[in-house]
């Protein structure tokens, strides 16, 4: 089995950081259920390292045996797991004019857990294109890849500049933002062309963004917390959404 080689690990690990994933183009990804699932998916597996007992239970695909001490070498995680993947960063058209049903937009979402979870929310109920402001969390980033579970694949995820693009879509969109004392989505019906506008997790949607949406809607709450985190409140509305559709 041979070594592996300082050249790789560094560039491995410098995949943790944004401008080495924008400069080789690459994202990483670790664990057989998230590899499984990316090797069924339209996306190109640049190259894939794991375990002997991996490979031996994966004898097509072509794998690069590395020891466990090695693969921990060039993890991200603190219990790494049998295999490691680099993948291709897909380049995806972003065409307003082609939205349709529900796109989610998301003003400076920080947080890779929270980015994660909302990618597979919009997976789980049929989202195909999110929206992101410049200032959101990178969803190539190692966290938000493994926070996802596979939906990175199957969800179109689009940064710009959010103010001329809601602008831009007032005509043919209805536009909300989701809003702590917002109009309750229980007497408000969320149907047809929708974008909506989630915010900050602790700062909610920008002044500057708040300004040109239509609609401001929020969720009941029967208890004593201050907020809802923002992937679970995402999740009620994209229920709602799909309920009355």
């Amino acid at each position: 089995m041979p070594a592996l080689s300082k050249s790789i690990l560094s560039k491995i690990k410098s995949l943790s950081i944004k401008k080495y994933r924008d400069k080789f183009q690459l994202f990483v990804a670790e664990g057989p259920t998230l590899i499984a699932d990316l090797q069924l998916s339209h996306l190109k597996i640049d190259s894939i390292y794991a375990t002997k007992d991996w490979v031996e239970n994966n004898p097509k695909a072509p794998a690069i045996e590395l020891s466990s001490k090695e693969l921990t070498r060039m993890s991200s995680l603190k219990t790494p797991n049998q295999v490691l993947c680099l993948v291709e960063i897909p380049k995806y058209e972003f065409d307003p004019k082609k939205l349709s049903a529900l796109t989610l937009v998301l003003d400076n979402i920080s947080d890779p857990g929270n980015m994660g979870s909302i990618i597979r929310t919009a997976d789980w109920f049929g989202v195909q294109n999110i929206v992101c402001s410049m200032n959101c969390t990178d969803i190539y980033n190692s966290k938000v890849v493994q926070a996802s579970m596979g939906s990175i694949s199957r969800v179109k995820v689009h940064y710009t500049d959010l103010v001329p693009f809601v602008k831009g879509c007032k005509d043919a969109f209805a536009i909300y933002g989701l809003v702590v004392g917002g109009k309750s989505i229980n007497k408000e019906q969320i149907a047809g062309d929708t974008l909506l506008i989630v915010g900050n997790e602790s700062k909610g949607i920008s002044q500057e963004l708040s300004s040109v949406i239509s609609k401001k809607i929020g969720i009941d709450s029967f208890g004593g917390a201050e907020s809802l985190n923002a992937a679970v409140a995402t999740a009620i509305v994209c229920y709602e959404f799909n309920r009355v559709n």
